[in-house]
């Protein structure tokens, strides 16, 4: 897999209060799940399109710092958005996120997320990942995904991951915590499993970041 990577400051105040900007301005407003239902993930997605004159100085931002650090070839997906999410998703990847498919000319390539404000949150992001599996669930179904027989972290479930099955640990194991810091990048491989920890429980009632799923060739 795509090695996992974290880069202090990649972007300053000014460049995430232009994007911010922008997108108030001219992005499209999506509401996902709803806060009716407390057992459901619950976000407003922001979107912006870097194909459009409007978000020119967004990609005139992103696109030359993203390739001078992941390769020249690196593309993003049309559902690059600023997240406000509201209560945490579970435990997914991101493969097929957006309408993905596995026989596209191009591999699937690296989460990113850039949190627009320091928060008490983190980001959990596990060794395991299926480019065919979204939800870890399928995987241990299709018996892909084998417990690890190691002794879970008793702080894991409770400090972290109390919105998520317990199970799914016995067959996961973290290989990156990532702190929500304002202006950081935070790289991930679109097969791991991954997920945003049980914000709410730190007295956290809405987080926001921008979030782009990326592609590049295939070798």
């Amino acid at each position: 897999m795509l090695p996992t990577r974290i880069i202090p400051d990649f972007l300053s105040v000014d460049e995430l209060d232009l994007i911010n900007s922008l997108t108030q301005q001219h992005g499209a407003r999506t509401e996902v799940g709803s806060k009716d239902n407390p057992e459901m993930h619950h976000a407003m997605i922001l979107s912006f399109f870097l194909d459009k004159s409007e978000f020119e100085p967004v990609r005139d931002i992103l696109m030359p710092k993203l390739r001078q650090e992941f390769g020249s070839d690196l593309e993003l997906d049309d559902s690059t958005h600023i997240l406000e999410s509201y209560s945490p998703y579970g435990i997914h990847s991101d493969v097929m996120t957006a309408g993905f498919e596995l026989d596209n000319p191009r591999q699937a390539a690296w989460t990113f997320i850039i949190p627009m404000a320091d928060y008490e949150s983190h980001t959990l992001v596990f060794d395991q990942g299926f480019a065919e599996y979204k939800h870890p669930q399928q995987a241990i179904d299709a018996g892909v995904l084998l417990p690890h027989g190691q002794t879970v972290p008793p702080d894991l479930h409770q400090d972290y991951l109390s919105h998520c099955d317990p199970n799914h640990l016995n067959y996961l194991t973290v290989e990156e915590i990532f702190k929500w810091r304002r202006g950081w990048l935070f790289a991930m491989d679109r097969q791991r499993f991954h997920v945003s920890d049980n914000y709410p429980k730190n007295g956290i009632d809405q987080k926001r970041g921008i979030v782009c799923w990326s592609t590049i060739l295939k070798k």
